[in-house]
């Protein structure tokens, strides 16, 4: 067994029926050609085709982590969601606060505590 494909069979193993996108799901993603010309594929030719696609894999998240675009984009909408979610919290806080002093104040009118 070759030293790269040593990597992806511990991968394998690693990962056992825990892969992030099941057999089914795969099914649907990948074409016909795909499956049919795999269908019968061998372990060493299957193993290079997984490191293959896991390069690939780190290949795009490296390219998508250093897009210009992409970063400004989730910044912005980190920074939007940011005041909403600022928002949210103080809309939050004052039923916390406005429920606390009805629990008081209906406390008082009962004659079990005092308001203020």
């Amino acid at each position: 067994m070759h030293t790269q494909y040593v990597t992806v069979y511990i991968t394998i193993k690693k990962r056992g029926k825990n892969m992030a996108i099941s057999k089914g799901k795969a099914k649907k993603i990948l074409s016909n050609s795909f499956q049919e010309n795999h269908k019968d594929i061998g372990e060493d030719r299957a193993m290079e085709l997984i490191y293959q696609a896991e390069k690939t894999m780190k290949n795009l998240r490296e390219e998508r982590n250093q897009d210009d675009k992409l970063n400004a984009a989730k910044n912005i909408a980190k920074e939007l969601g940011t005041g909403y979610t600022s928002a949210l919290n103080y809309e939050k806080a004052k039923i916390q606060f406005l429920v606390e002093r009805v629990e008081e104040l209906q406390d008082y009118e009962s004659g079990s505590g005092d308001s203020h």
